[in-house]
């Protein structure tokens, strides 16, 4: 049977921690973003670099990696700490960090990076009030076990 995702928990922090492990994620304040949709995946990609030979075949050879860009969204939730913090991300220049944690998983993935673009939903009659965002990743997914 598959996992799902329902009741996933997504915190954001302001900045990239000092050492890429527990201790150093663990040091940074987290605030859970309330209303969660959609929580993006911590993705990256390689860049091809075609290698020419004489024999006639090119080569391609894994390059420069670089992060994916993923949505998070939410539904409003008036005075939410961890939506106001994503929406201040978004506008900002800095790197955030972010903190997934499957339900009843005795892991969490950390991942570092910027989080960009900052939309609210478009009212319409078939929409609710809420937001989304992107967030690319700089540094690699760190998992470990959730902090007690």
């Amino acid at each position: 049977m598959s996992a799902i995702h329902i009741d996933g928990t997504l915190e954001i922090a302001t900045g990239v921690p000092a050492t890429r492990d527990k201790a150093g994620y663990e040091a940074l304040v987290w605030a859970a973003i309330g209303g969660l949709i959609e929580a993006p995946a911590f993705a990256t990609t390689h860049a091809d670099v075609q290698v020419p030979s004489l024999s006639g075949r090119t080569r391609i050879m894994k390059g420069a990696e670089t992060g994916v860009a993923s949505s998070l969204s939410w539904e409003d939730i008036a005075a939410d700490p961890g939506q106001a913090a994503a929406i201040a991300a978004a506008v900002a220049r800095g790197e955030y960090s972010l903190r997934w944690t499957p339900p009843g998983s005795p892991t969490a993935d950390y991942s570092s990076g910027i989080v960009k673009d900052y939309s609210p939903n478009k009212p319409t009659n078939g929409s609710f009030a809420g937001g989304t965002c992107q967030f690319v990743p700089n540094y690699g997914t760190v998992t470990e076990t959730v902090p007690a």
